[in-house]
């Protein structure tokens, strides 16, 4: 079976899925990207979201999935 082809999603929905699977937000006083921080046994996983952009590209999207440790399947399960 094929995997499943990603959407193009706005930020917002990134970053809600991003926060329910447990990412808390570094905050920063400026910029153009929100950072993510989530610790899971001794492994930290980092990854940037641009706020900027109405959409995320599906690449970008794919990397920012990669960055937070996860399948194509598994995020979007927390969609």
């Amino acid at each position: 079976m094929a995997s499943p082809k990603l959407p193009v999603l706005p930020a917002r929905k990134v970053i809600k899925a991003l926060i329910k699977d447990g990412f808390v937000e570094q905050r920063a006083t400026r910029g153009s990207h929100r950072k993510f921080k989530k610790t899971v046994d001794n492994y930290v996983f980092v990854t940037l979201v641009p706020i900027n952009e109405k959409y995320i590209a599906r690449r970008l999207l794919l990397t920012i999935i990669k960055q937070a440790g996860h399948t194509k399947e598994s995020f979007l399960e927390l969609l």
